[in-house]
């Protein structure tokens, strides 16, 4: 609690995570009590992808690829480019904030 008085009161919440996300609730307290609802969102910048070869790459074969930027909120929208070039496909959000692809 920062501030408390018969008119004001204030909190600072330090070190939010994700688990901190919902409603506060400001109560009154009188003959008929009375509330407020603040609703907290956490976002959470997305950190640097990395990237999976899930087998050696043969000429003329097929290799999979996994792009992975984890926990970012909301979501991180990951592409894949080639020589300056996004490669098409069609994504598919999954979980942790991860990016399925067929191209």
């Amino acid at each position: 609690m920062v501030l408390f008085t018969p008119r004001l009161v204030r909190i600072t919440l330090t070190n939010v995570s994700v688990l901190d996300e919902g409603g506060y609730f400001c109560q009154l307290y009188t003959a008929a009590t009375h509330h407020q609802v603040a609703t907290l969102s956490v976002l959470v910048p997305p950190e640097v992808p990395s990237v999976e070869v899930k087998q050696v790459a043969v000429e003329g074969g097929e290799v999979e690829l996994i792009c992975v930027s984890p926990r970012s909120k909301p979501a991180a929208s990951l592409r894949w480019v080639r020589n300056s070039r996004e490669i098409p496909g069609t994504w598919t959000r999954i979980p942790d904030g991860l990016m399925d692809a067929e191209v």
